[in-house]
């Protein structure tokens, strides 16, 4: 039973650092007016509050198991930036936390400026197109406008194709879903077709870069915010990694599922999925790199400094082991090399610590060395940089950040990157008056609305 309230405790232990509330107030980048209602407990404390708190005062994990559940109202609610848009997708509550997803529809629309174009993809590799009829909302169903057959053996050479889905993951790191969705889905029917007539000692690789390409149209469909359908995905890509007898993917598919539940704010999910990656028998470095950095997430989000570093320190004792030359197959399994993805995740963590002049002197330094290859990765870490700035106070900076990285979080439309550009858009609202934040509005809310898919 609990003795102690947040507020009591957090009164006790400012008293006993010899701070008053404006010099809290000052540390922690809150006012004064609003420590001392919470103080008195007339104002609910939020966890980012209470490792502020503990950081400014010397006070690991006294007031975080303090904090207040929220009300079932308030967990079952969406929150909304300050702007009046949601926060992006939802996942079911009667799933245990872990989206589902149906199966994919058999027909595969491409919108056209004029008109509906439909192709027509069959199991055996055919298929055709259907143009629009002469009423506009028919279809003429004849193969005869532009059909093909299934492929025969030695169709493409594997070679071939896995450069072009090297193409298409370059172009992954870069564009919007929209873009990259129906390109990666004709190229994943095209390889399993391939596979299915291609002779013995192609057919494990063909099928194998298949799980690759779902894997990656797993990725790109959570990027567009359906985790529903980026889990079905997923799923799809393990079985065809399965049939070939490679388990990589498998372990991989928890740290992809680990980012899921990250998103979602769930602490421990993150770090179990992470954990059971991390130590699935017979890994490549880079599996248990990037899972040993996905529970490092976790565990900050969990607000447990201790394991967080001790997961740190896992992720850079193996970092020197994943290799820049590895399989073509097994580079497609997570980021580029080409960025010191370690040490952003480490900044990543100092945030959701309360670490603040950590978070952002990591941030500040690693950001500027993401090459211009990879927006998706810029945008994704130069949005949380800006979060730990504003969130330490330096509402010019940090909106300074976000003017010059808004064209890449346009450019490559992540509904995981607007979770934290959400975050960041309610930070500053404290500032609303001030003229930075005032001259970012209109372009901040046309990024937080972010695209339509369907």
């Amino acid at each position: 039973m609990r003795t102690t309230s947040f507020g009591a405790e957090l009164r006790r232990l400012r008293l006993a650092s010899g701070l008053s509330l404006t010099e809290l107030a000052d540390r922690v980048h809150y006012s004064k007016g609003y420590l001392s209602k919470v103080e008195r407990d007339d104002k609910p404390p939020s966890v980012a509050l209470a490792r502020r708190c503990e950081t400014a005062l010397d006070a690991s994990d006294a007031l975080t198991p303090l904090v207040p559940a929220p009300s079932p109202a308030r967990a079952g609610r969406r929150s909304a930036d300050p702007f009046g848009y949601p926060a992006g997708p939802t996942v079911a509550a009667d799933t245990g936390g872990v989206p589902t997803s149906d199966h994919d529809d058999p027909h595969h629309r491409v919108h056209a400026a004029e008109s509906d174009w439909v192709i027509r993809l069959r199991a055996d590799g055919s298929g055709h197109f259907l143009a629009p009829g002469r009423l506009g909302s028919e279809f003429l169903d004849d193969p005869g406008m532009l059909g093909w057959s299934s492929p025969v053996a030695h169709a493409a050479a594997p070679a071939d194709l896995s450069a072009l889905f090297a193409g298409i993951r370059k172009l992954a790191r870069a564009a919007n879903p929209s873009v990259v969705l129906p390109i990666a889905l004709a190229h994943l029917h095209t390889v399993r077709a391939t596979a299915s007539t291609a002779a013995d000692r192609d057919r494990r690789h063909l099928v194998l870069l298949a799980s690759r390409v779902a894997e990656m149209v797993g990725w790109m469909t959570q990027e567009a915010g359906d985790d529903r359908a980026a889990l079905w995905w997923t799923d799809h890509a393990v079985d065809l990694a399965l049939s070939t007898g490679d388990r990589e993917l498998s372990a991989y598919a928890l740290v992809r599922r680990g980012l899921m539940a990250l998103y979602r704010g769930n602490a421990a999910q993150t770090i179990q999925l992470a954990q059971r990656a991390y130590h699935s028998s017979g890994m490549s470095p880079r599996i248990r790199w990037l899972a040993a950095q996905r529970e490092a997430q976790g565990q900050a989000l969990a607000g447990d400094r201790s394991s967080c570093l001790r997961a740190l320190d896992r992720a850079f004792a193996v970092a020197d082991q994943v290799s820049v030359d590895a399989a073509p197959c097994e580079q497609a399994l997570g980021p580029s090399t080409s960025i010191n993805l370690t040490d952003l995740v480490a900044g990543w963590c100092m945030y959701d610590l309360g670490a603040l002049d950590e978070a952002t002197k990591l941030l500040d330094r690693e950001v500027a060395r993401i090459p211009d290859t990879s927006p998706r990765a810029r945008a994704r870490f130069a949005v949380r940089r800006a979060l730990a700035h504003a969130a330490a106070g330096n509402v010019e900076h940090s909106c300074a950040i976000i003017d010059d990285v808004l064209a890449d979080v346009m450019r490559v439309s992540s509904a995981t990157i607007r979770t934290d550009l959400h975050a960041f858009a309610r930070t500053i609202n404290r500032w609303h008056a001030r003229e930075p934040v005032s001259a970012i509005q209109h372009r901040l809310v046309v990024a937080l609305r972010g695209p339509s898919y369907g």
